[in-house]
């Protein structure tokens, strides 16, 4: 048994060392060569679920054979820590940025869609509303395939869109007309951000179902992909 000092902080960094020592033993024990997890939307949870998330992942920085892999909104992030330690005397910013470069080793950062990205990603949402699955993902893969071949400047719309399936629907084509005059304009307006887009379509099928489809669509636009290109 560990003999415990009557010093809290000893106690605590005893503990910490008893449990990467008993994990690092889990690890080998289960022959797992890694552990990597996933943590996406933190930016989402309060900024109490925040910081304990990010004070647990603590525990595992210094164990043999994991990662954690974080998607979140920097700004957001900051926020929390700042709410959590409003102590310390710095400039707001300065104590997120600092608490995060002890915590983050790597930073990736995802940049906003441009127009003819976002116009793509519109009108592969539009087109799993009104295609089967499988004629959908097909048709995904081949323009994901155009696209990495003629890089930012492939658009996918109604004038190529025969390409790679055909339009049954008058409500499909009309949503394609509707994509490329509303997109550009949201592109600026939205910064490029897919979510805040989806949401603006989702809204105006809400106010304005203009047929069965219609009606259709906006029951089920939620519930579409947002990983699709």
């Amino acid at each position: 048994m560990t003999q415990r000092s009557e010093n809290p902080d000893d106690n605590i960094r005893s503990n910490i060392q008893d449990f990467h020592e008993n994990f690092d033993e889990l690890i080998r024990e289960t022959s797992i060569e890694k552990i990597i997890v996933f943590i996406d939307d933190l930016d989402r949870c309060s900024p109490d679920t925040v910081i304990g998330t990010l004070e647990a992942i603590k525990l595992f920085l210094f164990t043999k054979g994991t990662a954690f892999v974080i998607g979140a909104d920097e700004r957001l992030i900051k926020y929390a820590v700042r709410r959590r330690f409003p102590e310390i005397p710095a400039d707001s910013t300065e104590v997120g940025r600092d608490y995060l470069e002890k915590l983050i080793q790597y930073r990736i950062r995802i940049p906003p869609l441009n127009t003819n990205e976002l116009i793509n990603y519109v009108n592969l949402l539009f087109s799993q509303l009104h295609i089967d699955a499988g004629e959908f993902e097909i048709a995904r893969e081949n323009i994901l395939k155009e696209k990495q071949k003629n890089g930012f400047d492939f658009i996918f719309d109604i004038n190529n869109a025969d390409k790679f399936f055909h339009l049954r629907t008058d409500e499909l084509k009309e949503s394609f007309q509707l994509c490329s005059q509303v997109v550009p304009i949201l592109s600026v307006g939205l910064n490029g951000n897919p979510r805040q887009c989806k949401r603006f379509f989702a809204g105006h099928f809400t106010r304005n179902p203009v047929s069965a489809n219609g009606k259709k669509s906006c029951a089920e636009w939620d519930g579409v992909s947002r990983t699709n290109c």
